[in-house]
């Protein structure tokens, strides 16, 4: 499956006004400002205990949050999509912003959770900061781009997608996690 495109309809100009929001208490990023310099790192594989790739928890996490597209989850973060879906397939809960073991970007499948920590993606044509200093998504599909969902978006509390390609990203870090029972 295939999310829809968060710029379907937009200018360039639209898009480089939209924000994409933090956690609680984080500053707002907007697309086309000034980001972090900060080195991008790739995650490492800390594993203890990795589910496989499109579990039964997996499933049920995209199955909630794909469900709640259009809606708000709980108080609108973003952070909150993630633990309530977690909740919802009877994954162990986050610790913080650690949302089960953590596994190599490289990895990814849906179902599995994203922390941004201002992370800026320099596109062809516009520019993303995703987290000021964090922001948390849920992998929805995989293809020539990763399809997310998340909340708290441009002063929107309620689940769209958004389409990244980590190729693109030029500095700030995310991390990936696979959810555990």
């Amino acid at each position: 499956a295939t999310g829809r495109d968060k710029n379907e309809g937009k200018t360039k100009d639209a898009r480089k006004s939209e924000e994409v929001d933090g956690n609680p208490g984080d500053s707002e990023p907007r697309l086309g400002e000034e980001g972090s310099a900060e080195k991008t790192e790739k995650s490492v594989n800390t594993a203890r205990r990795v589910p496989p790739p499109n579990s039964q928890i997996a499933k049920d996490i995209l199955r909630f949050a794909t469900s709640s597209i259009g809606k708000q989850v709980g108080n609108g973060q973003c952070w909150t999509l993630a633990a309530d879906a977690m909740r919802a397939a009877g994954a162990e809960p986050p610790k913080g912003y650690t949302f089960g073991t953590e596994i190599p970007l490289q990895s990814i499948q849906p179902g599995d959770i994203l922390q941004f920590t201002t992370a800026r993606f320099d596109e062809p044509g516009y520019w993303a900061i995703m987290g000021t200093p964090n922001h948390t998504a849920v992998v929805y599909s995989l293809g020539d781009r990763t399809f997310i969902l998340h909340q708290n978006v441009g002063g929107k509390k309620y689940v769209q997608t958004f389409d990244l390609d980590f190729d693109n990203l030029t500095s700030g870090r995310v991390q990936a996690f696979r959810p555990v029972p």
